[in-house]
């Protein structure tokens, strides 16, 4: 909220002037919820970028419910468990973006399995990533489903102009926030990887890669 409320101010998405070198991570959830306060000039409104991605949530496990033979009710049941969990729903109306990351992630599996084009993959993927860069940790799993399923037929057997424009899209949006970090900072991933400490710890702000003392 502190970031929205800079950005606001400053008139711009590009700088951060927050102590904490972390508001430098990719905001692409923070870029929805300011959509939802400028736009319909309410800050009560910003709880529902959460809700959305809620909702996503859902009806993603709701379709790979559907994927696994349930029943259209059993999906409904599946779909609606999900987004009752506490730490989710907590989470989805809290502006913070770990939830809504998830959700990304639940559907990109839905979309899997439900065999779309594979650029509409790239889409969600670049918006992931511009969310919150751990999504990408991911990606091994969800390349395993994809050459589980990959065998089924395509749902989609027509053009790929409109897909592969979307892809460009979501590597678009994503990427702007890696972009904009690397050319204010100097590296993608500030301060993963720096020299910035961890106030209290005397460790790495953010640690690049595994290491021993980390892990004791």
């Amino acid at each position: 909220l502190p970031k929205i409320a800079e950005w606001v101010r400053a008139g711009s998405f590009y700088i951060d002037l927050g102590s904490d070198p972390r508001s430098w991570f990719p905001a692409g959830f923070e870029l929805v919820e300011t959509w939802w306060v400028v736009f319909l000039h309410h800050d009560n409104f910003i709880e529902a970028a959460g809700l959305e991605f809620l909702l996503l949530a859902g009806t993603s496990t709701c379709a790979l419910a559907r994927w696994l033979g349930a029943s259209l009710r059993g999906a409904a049941l599946a779909g609606l468990t999900a987004i009752s969990v506490p730490g989710l729903w907590l989470q989805s109306l809290s502006c913070l973006n770990d939830a809504p990351a998830a959700a990304l992630l639940v559907a990109a599996a839905a979309l899997i399995t439900g065999r779309v084009p594979f650029p509409l993959l790239i889409f969600v993927a670049g918006l992931a990533a511009g969310l919150k860069p751990t999504t990408v940790y991911a990606a091994g799993g969800l390349l395993l489903l994809y050459l589980w399923v990959k065998k089924d037929p395509p749902a989609w057997r027509g053009q790929q102009t409109a897909p592969w424009m979307l892809a460009a899209l979501g590597l678009i949006l994503g990427g702007c926030w890696y972009v904009r970090t690397w050319i204010l900072k100097g590296t993608p991933l500030y301060p993963v990887g720096t020299a910035e400490i961890l106030a209290g710890t005397g460790g790495p702000m953010q640690r690049l890669g595994p290491s021993l003392g980390a892990l004791l």
